[in-house]
This record gives C-alpha cells, structure tokens and sequence, in this order.
C-alpha cells in the first residue's frame, strides 16, 4: 500500500509540476502548484516526516500559493498577447540543461542508488527524522537560544509594524 501511495504521489507531483510551467493562466498554475505541494507532502508523510509535511502544507501550498494567487489578482493580467517569446539560443540553452539533468539521473540510476524504505531510512539517520518529537527536541534543547533570539525579533518586527501603520493613520 505505501508503495502504490508512493507511485502515486510522485506521478502527481511530477504531473502537476509540468502543469505549472505549462500553463498561459496564472491562476490555473498556480492550483497546479498547490497540487504539487500537497503531493509532496504525502511523500513527506510516507518518509515518516509528519512535521515537514505539516509545513509544507501550512506554509508553501497555503501561505505562499495565496500570497502568488493575490499577486496574480492585483496584476490583473489581462492581455494574453504579451507572452515572452523566447529566441532560439534560449531554447538551445533550455535542450542542453534537460540533457544534462537527464544524463545525472541516469547516472544514478546505473551506479545503483539504494531506495531506502522508511524503517531503512530511519535506521541510516540514526534518529527519526522530521517527526514533530525529534524536531522539539532539537528546537527547545540544542537550538534554544537562537529560538528565543529569533522570537524576540519577531517581537521587534511586529511592534515596528504596528508603530509604522499607527504614524500614518
């Protein structure tokens, strides 16, 4: 089940991608995106990162897809005619990279790259990584210090915000 769920997500994810550079509207892009992301982070989940996966929904196909959806809005493209035509030396530049990234997965697919299952993958970190419990404990014990550091300039980033708006009301 996890393997046909893997298979899946991936083809959904490979899919979506190529619908996101594909496609002439904006918006249908940018739920392509969304689709992408979420396929991502069900192959988070089947790794055991239920953390990285958590925020790859909350922050990426949520806060950051809505920030480009309002992007989109404001611009209010209208006129399609205006799409980039690209030369020919783009298009060979394009060719060449496709080879090259081609060739490197080849590559290591015929030096014999491992897939690791989850147990596999977790016995190999030596720890369980991206689960919400290793991630705490990493945050609150080993990194403590430049989490407050980091919460307190937040704090200052928040009330300047608000000082700033306030002077121009």
């Amino acid at each position: 089940m996890t393997t046909l769920l893997f298979v899946l997500g991936s083809i959904a994810a490979i899919v979506s991608a190529l619908s996101v550079v594909t496609r002439r509207n904006p918006v249908h892009s940018a739920l392509s995106l969304i689709v992408c992301l979420l396929s991502v982070a069900l192959l988070f989940l089947l790794l055991g990162a239920q953390f990285v996966a958590a925020i790859q929904v909350i922050v990426y196909a949520g806060a950051i897809v809505v920030l480009f959806l309002f992007v989109v809005m404001l611009l209010n493209v209208k006129d399609e005619s205006a799409v980039f035509h690209s030369g020919i030396a783009q298009k060979l530049a394009a060719l060449a990279l496709v080879f090259v990234i081609l060739v490197q997965v080849v590559l290591v697919a015929v030096a014999g790259a491992t897939w690791l299952g989850k147990e596999q993958w977790l016995a190999a970190t030596g720890l369980s990584f991206g689960t919400v419990q290793s991630v705490g404990r990493e945050l609150f014990a080993r990194y403590l210090f430049q989490f407050e550091v980091v919460s307190v300039l937040l704090l200052v980033a928040i009330v300047g915000a608000v000082t700033l708006v306030k002077k121009k009301q």
